[in-house]
């Protein structure tokens, strides 16, 4: 039996609730969310680990002007799509590196889409690569804390990361930043299904809380034709007790 909106409204009325309207429905992107959670961090230096072709280093930069932003995109293809779209901006720096847990070079399979949002250094993704049109493609690969050594980084206000699969190596690679409380926010990607698609929920939570992070919210959740959640971007800040 089908209740419409009207119906429903007035029915949940006569228990006393009422139906709101949201006027604002965060991104991760926002300043806001960024300014409620962490009122004292002035937000100077976004690492966009995955950036892709710029999609939300784009979003960032519109958030936070006065902010440089590290892009990090290893894969060809996706790289100069990113320098197309942002490289003349002066606050964007892009690399074309991966960013992981080892540093040093790996050939890999690439999907040869133009900007496709599905490479990845993750063993899984590079499985599903095998036998489809893809070639072969040597990347750089760097750990964070020696990244941040080299280029003179000293705090990391946003580290974002969404590489399809491979954000705990990101994550493990910035273990000396994290346990030195030098990254402010940490954004990644994690998926809730047992597909291996994104990465756990659980093992990033786990390893993140051991540096003393703690969940902050869910942005732009995706539900599955079933109705489960399936994936959605985490938000973790360091735990203010």
């Amino acid at each position: 039996m089908r209740v419409s909106f009207r119906t429903l409204r007035v029915l949940l009325r006569q228990i006393g609730l009422e139906v709101s309207y949201a006027k604002y429905w965060p991104l991760l992107t926002d300043r806001k969310v960024y300014e409620t959670l962490l009122p004292d961090t002035p937000i100077k230096i976004i690492f966009d680990v995955g950036a892709n072709i710029g999609q939300t280093a784009e979003r960032f930069r519109a958030s936070f002007p006065q902010a440089e932003i590290f892009c990090f995109e290893p894969f060809r293809k996706n790289f100069e799509a990113l320098k197309q779209n942002l490289g003349r901006q002066p606050k964007i720096k892009p690399f074309q590196i991966a960013l992981g847990d080892f540093s040093g070079q790996k050939d890999l399979l690439v999907d040869n889409l133009p900007g496709s949002q599905y490479n990845s250094l993750a063993s899984w993704r590079q499985q599903r690569l095998q036998g489809v049109s893809s070639t072969i493609e040597r990347v750089t690969c760097s750990r964070g804390d020696e990244f941040c050594k080299l280029h003179r980084i000293l705090k990391i206000d946003i580290l974002k990361t969404d590489t399809e699969g491979f954000d705990l190596p990101v994550l493990t690679g910035f273990s000396d930043m994290l346990r030195s409380k030098k990254v402010a926010a940490v954004c990644v990607e994690v998926g809730f299904l047992s597909d291996q698609s994104h990465s756990s929920m659980g093992a990033i939570t786990q390893f993140l809380t051991g540096f003393g992070y703690e969940l902050a919210g869910f942005y732009e959740t995706v539900y599955s034709s079933g109705g489960r959640v399936e994936y959605t971007n985490a938000l973790f800040v360091l735990d203010a007790a």
